[in-house]
């Protein structure tokens, strides 16, 4: 790992040059800047916990990071994603159908999925769902950075 040499972490603290923003942790979770040794104390909220059975939507956004983004899709019986095939630019989408089954059309091919299956769309992909069945179809999704904005609904 690189250091940086206008910080110490250790004892020679005192021979400290001009001060930086980057602040390397040492075994202690101190660290030292300019010559004194100060302890951070930061409170991060790492546990951002969602509900798929929450949303009210067809479609929800779940969650959003600045590198992925989750959402619950639901497609009643003979419902479709939308009328023609479409594609995320930048995205790259994983979908899990959970409940159901769905019609995938990806790129000019079709298939069935059943509940358990997981299929990855990569970006500039063209895909459309549709449910065939009479209950409910039920996907998670996860979007590879983030497709929608974070409080996208319907």
């Amino acid at each position: 790992m690189a250091t940086n040499p206008s910080l110490t972490e250790e004892p020679n603290a005192q021979k400290t040059a001009a001060p930086s923003c980057f602040l390397p942790r040492t075994r202690s979770g101190m660290r030292t800047l300019c010559g004194v040794k100060i302890i951070l104390t930061v409170k991060v909220n790492f546990m951002n916990v969602s509900n798929i059975y929450r949303a009210k939507e067809w479609f929800e956004v779940l969650q959003t990071t600045g590198q992925s983004q989750t959402a619950v899709m639901r497609l009643e019986s003979n419902q479709p994603t939308g009328k023609k095939a479409e594609s995320h630019k930048h995205s790259q989408q994983l979908l899990l159908l959970i409940k159901g089954s769905l019609l995938a059309e990806l790129d000019g091919e079709s298939r069935t999925l059943q509940a358990g299956d997981v299929v990855i769309i990569p970006p500039g992909v063209k895909h459309k769902f549709t449910n065939p069945g009479t209950e409910t179809a039920v996907t998670f999704n996860v979007y590879c950075p983030p497709e929608y904005p974070p409080d996208e609904k319907g």
